[in-house]
């Protein structure tokens, strides 16, 4: 919609004017008072969710088209970056597999291939059938693009990167938790007496010495990555992944899914 604004020349031109300030200041004041008179004590707040607000300005730009007759070129739809990236979520979580005490990490990654496999078929399949209408999406810097098979399947690749780098965080935090040494303290008689509960092994400690800060997140990631790339990673950093993940699993009582 453009808006064209045309410059009209005034029938006289006044070279010296003045403003009544008083009297504008008192027409301001009255309206003001008279605002005021019929003005509500308290007014309704209402919180809106980003998709709420997307929704709201959908109606309007409807509303907008149908008053100026203007025909729809396609549907905007509610895809995005966190939709995608949340039905990943769900979908992996929906994953069930059996209890185990072992090869607890290769058994997420199981579940993670699997939710992802499944959500690219979707895609694939949806797109088979090319006589399907435009639809466009508010991408990420806000702006309606287009929705495409391959920005689909780009935005289910961020997900499952994002999924995997939250994943090797985890990983490096169980691995750490090793390492933590509870420590009970007992008050008596105006003495302390300190009882330390060692939970770990000794070959953990030595692992986890030998291990510098970043490089079991960065083996897991690369694990996760190279899962749905038709690779297993390394042999070694495999095992040591499991044996984290079973440590964890086995004094945490084993998985629920």
């Amino acid at each position: 919609m453009s808006v064209n604004i045309t410059n009209r020349q005034l029938s006289k031109q006044y070279e010296n004017y003045a403003i009544d300030t008083d009297r504008l200041r008192q027409r301001f004041q009255e309206k003001d008072s008279a605002s005021a008179s019929v003005r509500p004590s308290g007014y309704d707040t209402v919180d809106i969710s980003s998709d709420g607000r997307r929704a709201l300005e959908y109606g309007m730009m409807e509303s907008f088209r149908a008053e100026q007759g203007i025909k729809p070129a396609g549907t905007l739809t509610g895809f995005s970056s966190l939709s995608v990236f949340e039905d990943f979520e769900k979908a992996v979580s929906a994953e069930k597999r059996d209890k185990t005490a072992s090869n607890n990490f290769d058994r997420h990654v199981d579940k993670m291939v699997s939710a992802y496999t499944q959500m690219r078929s979707k895609i694939e399949e949806k797109y088979a059938n090319m006589s399907q209408e435009q639809t466009y999406f508010i991408d990420d810097d806000k702006s309606i693009q287009p929705l495409t098979k391959e920005k689909e399947l780009e935005m289910l690749d961020k997900a499952y990167a994002q999924h995997s780098e939250a994943m090797a965080y985890l990983t490096e935090s169980l691995r750490d938790l090793q390492d933590f040494k509870p420590q009970i303290i007992y008050h008596r008689s105006g003495e302390s007496v300190t009882e330390q509960s060692d939970r770990q092994t000794q070959s953990a400690s030595a692992d986890s010495a030998q291990t510098k800060k970043g490089e079991i997140k960065d083996q897991a990631f690369q694990v996760f990555m190279s899962a749905i790339n038709k690779g297993n990673g390394s042999a070694s950093a495999r095992s040591e992944l499991n044996r984290i993940w079973d440590y964890y699993a086995n004094y945490t009582g084993g998985q629920k899914d």
